[in-house]
């Protein structure tokens, strides 16, 4: 695969939530517990990892429980079965008061969240198509935010506040730009250091 540029520059912000009757309130009570994630190698996983980093920790002493999903997750933390889950803080949100989740803190990804990519061999031998692709989607994202009914939408696609969807909009800044090669290699250097890739 090839990167062809970034979509989302700023970080995504990955909530952390663990079961509302736990006693567990602080990031910092984490240490050491257990954290659901979907699959091994997914953002859930990955994130983990940045959120050990920034906290501190061994990340050598990590423990996870793998839920295949969200909602297998949310039934890995009402079961007792793993201590905390980290999600996208936003789309989460409307889960907190239907799973018994309380929401004790955010991990925002140390990179840009959304990339666009294509396969090698279809860059290649698709040139101008993916020019003129590209054209269409940086002239969409360059004027997105003046969309006075974006928020509404996602208000209701999301199902959360008009104001959660303003705040969302408010910290999310899209790219028309390559992706640098310095951050390329720091992120990649992040990832290995995980032990995610080799």
């Amino acid at each position: 695969f090839t990167i062809l540029q970034k979509y989302i520059e700023t970080p995504l912000i990955w909530g952390v939530f663990v079961n509302a009757e736990s006693q567990l309130f602080e990031l910092e009570d984490l240490k050491e517990k257990t954290a659901a994630i979907s699959r091994f190698n997914s953002g859930s996983h990955l994130m983990t990892y940045v959120l050990a980093e920034d906290l501190k920790w061994n990340t050598d002493t990590i423990t996870l429980k793998e839920c295949f999903n969200l909602e297998g997750a949310f039934e890995s933390l009402k079961n007792n079965t793993s201590d905390y889950l980290l999600w996208e803080r936003f789309t989460t949100k409307p889960y907190l008061k239907t799973n018994n989740l309380r929401h004790i803190g955010d991990c925002p990804t140390p990179w840009p969240c959304f990339i666009i990519v294509c396969r090698s061999d279809f860059e290649n031998s698709n040139k101008d198509l993916i020019t003129r692709v590209l054209s269409i989607i940086n002239k969409k994202t360059e004027s997105i935010k003046g969309n006075a009914n974006l928020k509404h939408k996602l208000a209701t696609t999301y199902n959360m506040s008009l104001q959660e969807a303003t705040e969302w909009l408010e910290i999310t800044e899209w790219s028309q730009q390559a992706l640098n090669q310095e951050v390329y290699n720091s992120i990649l250097t992040k990832i290995k250091s995980y032990g995610i890739i080799s």
